[in-house]
């Protein structure tokens, strides 16, 4: 039954591939299999995990794939006021950030490199 359902799926990509090549002109049948198959190209940098989320004493932050210079970290309230924290490294592109003093709520994280141009924020839920 795998086997059935994993040709059945490989057949559609390959009918998926030459049917968008048709349309551009091309008349080449383009590969899909990396785009499945191959992890090593889906690797993203700079992926970000908060954890525990929620959160009660510490926030975890933890970079994969980290390509970032200058690393800052900022913390607003769910209404946007900014909340001055105390970041922690504890390791290769590890950070713990202690919440224990946050009323309970949901709140952002923004994390900013200027060098690299990366900013992103990422919502947790701090719980007493």
């Amino acid at each position: 039954m795998r086997l059935t359902s994993l040709i059945i799926l490989l057949t559609i990509c390959i009918v998926n591939a030459y049917d968008t090549s048709a349309q551009s002109g091309k008349t080449e049948l383009q590969s899909t299999e990396n785009t499945y198959f191959n992890s090593t190209q889906l690797e993203p940098s700079n992926k970000v995990e908060l954890f525990p989320n929620p959160v009660e004493d510490f926030l975890q932050v933890q970079i994969l794939n980290s390509t970032l210079v200058n690393l800052r970290f900022e913390m607003h309230s769910i209404i946007g006021n900014v909340i001055q924290i105390e970041t922690e490294e504890v390791g290769n592109d590890t950070y713990h950030i202690p919440v224990e003093g946050l009323t309970s709520g949901y709140y952002f994280l923004v994390i900013k490199d200027d060098e690299t141009r990366f900013n992103e924020a990422f919502k947790f839920l701090k719980r007493d």
